[in-house]
């Protein structure tokens, strides 16, 4: 499975490039792309070879922005800069001028800029969306959140370190993750002693106050959009993220059983206290399915900081092996459950009744006409389940 794109071929060729859009912006606008132009940083060899072969594999990169936007004056060149480096093809939009782009980019109900996506031509049917980049680096917003905590201008401070470039080697790594780069790879031993493959997505120059650990279902791996997409997104937010496959998956196996699934989180979760210096009190649980019945297991033990559901599996489709209401009535941990309205493993009226068994603070979220994988719904779950995560979860239990 992948994530779809949200623009096609004859969208993305209606886009302008770099250069057409400084010419048509005002003249101080365009000073000062051309300034940061010049001035971005030389591209790293290994972000070059990594953009050169996404070109390569029919990669290609958009973004909506304005010239008025300090913050798209500041990125808009550095982007230009790195599919230049690998013959990346760009195309820009003036956001405001395309209506139609705008309201099917939003992120969390807003059109934020600039909104940089790099998708993948597919040979056959739509393409794929890669990665994305929103309004500022991570570096940036903490910028911003210290000065604001220090009573000093946050906005003055923000383009000063825009204008003195100490902001661009951060806009170059996290444009970069949106191709694949700055992910570190582990192995944790698991049930059975399996070697489990692990994916940090770490936030670039930031020290992460949480961090998420995604879970895919039982027919899919770590590279699943729920997953990739979600850490992908929360890293370039500020939060660390963790992707993992499953021991059965390395074994060959191909039926989980629960409980094996529940000690190799558990020895992500170890390898990530060792590795971040986070607790689990700090740390946010979201699953897929398979995922998501190991994360509410885990839950009902301990309390984690939230816990994200992306279509929970209450039972088979005759309506046989029904979840434990016990493991429900146990949780502590504030939820967001996503749940399709056709999904054959979740009836309606059951999830109701186990929703209502949870004391702590729930999110129900129905996805209209949606089945067991939520397809029809994925850019609305990531954007959904992200924003949850930042806006909920972390400033809540964790301001300091």
């Amino acid at each position: 499975m992948v994530l779809p794109s949200l623009i096609d071929r004859s969208q993305w060729e209606s886009g302008t490039s770099f250069q057409s859009f400084v010419e048509a912006s005002p003249s101080a606008s365009a000073r000062r792309m051309r300034r940061y132009y010049e001035q971005a940083p030389d591209i790293p060899e290994a972000v070059r070879e990594r953009a050169r072969a996404f070109a390569a594999s029919g990669g290609r990169l958009y973004a909506l922005a304005e010239a008025w936007c300090p913050d798209c004056m500041a990125t808009v060149p550095v982007l230009a800069r790195l599919a230049e480096a690998g013959g990346v093809p760009l195309r820009l939009f003036r956001r405001d001028e395309r209506p139609d782009l705008r309201e099917r980019h939003l992120t969390a109900g807003r059109p934020k800029i600039p909104l940089a996506v790099a998708v993948r031509e597919a040979p056959e049917g739509p393409w794929q969306e890669v990665g994305r980049f929103v309004e500022r680096p991570a570096r940036a917003n903490a910028l911003i959140a210290e000065a604001s905590r220090a009573g000093r201008d946050a906005g003055r401070e923000l383009l000063q370190a825009y204008a003195d470039g100490s902001l661009r080697d951060a806009m170059v790594a996290e444009l970069d993750a949106m191709i694949g780069g700055g992910i570190e790879e582990a192995r944790v031993a698991g049930s059975r002693g399996t070697p489990l493959p692990v994916f940090l997505h770490l936030p670039y120059q930031v020290t992460p106050a949480a961090v998420v650990v995604a879970m895919h279902g039982a027919s899919h791996d770590a590279s699943h959009p729920l997953s990739f997409h979600l850490c992908q997104r929360l890293a370039q937010r500020g939060l660390a993220a963790v992707r993992f496959d499953f021991g059965y998956r390395v074994r060959g196996e191909t039926t989980p059983t629960l409980h094996p699934e529940g000690e190799d989180l558990a020895a992500v979760l170890d390898w990530v206290g060792t590795r971040l210096g986070l607790p689990p009190e700090r740390t946010v649980l979201a699953g897929k399915s398979l995922g998501a019945r190991v994360s509410v297991m885990a839950a009902s033990r301990r309390p984690f900081a939230g816990l994200v559901l992306f279509g929970f599996p209450l039972h088979m489709p005759d309506g046989s092996f029904p979840a434990a209401e016990d493991t429900f009535d146990r949780i502590e941990t504030p939820m967001l459950w996503f749940s399709g309205t056709q999904d054959p493993l979740a009836d309606p009226a059951q999830v109701e009744r186990h929703a209502a068994r949870v004391r702590a603070p729930l999110t129900l979220r129905w996805l209209e006409g949606a089945d067991h994988s939520l397809a029809s719904h994925l850019h609305e779950v990531l954007d959904e389940a992200a924003q949850w995560i930042l806006d909920r979860c972390v400033p809540a239990r964790f301001a300091a």
